[in-house]
């Protein structure tokens, strides 16, 4: 799902709210909490919100998006806070679903955990794919590396439909596995490259005393 900005979306860098990741999922826990009653049973909106979650889950995984007018409200926001861009209305917000398959194959994404009530949903994700095409302004070559990172994704529901959602995810593991470096003040580079092993398959005449 996604974050960069994502190529094949047409969502702008509008100046939007501010709000700090740990924020939004804190104030969902504690909705989750609130709406909760003494039944275990889960109510039917409970079940609608979460079909609504793992149905957009499956659409960013397969870049389908003909059925996004049933999940979002036509004037839905989509915060995308990891690219800073917002998305608005089913256009846009089709855009932005549909751009994984721009510049990825393989792609598998996977519900980690899932929290809902009668007015939202919290998902923790996580999105492995294969980097065979440019992703415009960010990688001009196709690398051909697998990335494999986590996410969330908040859904607030209205009236059985998305009214808002918002993503973060974990761009910086992403960029290192495609190739990329941060250079740290101080001269820390970080990349996501790990000591060879060395080679065992022809360690020659036993010299040690050790062996047989």
């Amino acid at each position: 799902m996604k974050k960069m900005p994502a190529p094949g979306a047409s969502g702008a860098r509008r100046p939007f709210r501010t709000r700090h990741p740990a924020v939004l999922v804190v104030a969902a826990a504690l909705a989750a909490a609130s709406c909760r009653t003494g039944s275990s049973e889960p109510s039917p909106l409970m079940k609608e919100n979460e079909l609504t979650a793992r149905l957009l889950i499956s659409d960013f995984q397969s870049g389908d998006v003909s059925n996004l007018a049933g999940i979002f409200a036509p004037t839905a926001v989509y915060d995308d806070f990891s690219g800073s861009r917002e998305y608005q209305g089913l256009q846009e917000i089709s855009g932005y679903v549909g751009s994984l398959q721009s510049w990825a194959d393989g792609i598998v994404m996977s519900i980690n955990e899932m929290q809902v009530w009668n007015t939202g949903v919290v998902i923790e994700w996580s999105l492995s794919a294969v980097q065979n095409r440019p992703i415009p302004g960010l990688v001009s070559t196709a690398t051909g590396h697998e990335v494999v990172v986590n996410g969330v994704t908040v859904l607030e529901v209205a009236n059985h439909m998305v009214i808002r959602a918002a993503d973060y995810m974990d761009d910086l593991t992403m960029m290192l596995q495609l190739g990329g470096e941060m250079h740290m003040p101080g001269g820390t580079v970080l990349k996501n490259d790990l000591p060879s092993l060395p080679d065992t398959t022809d360690l020659g005449p036993d010299t040690t005393g050790v062996g047989g």
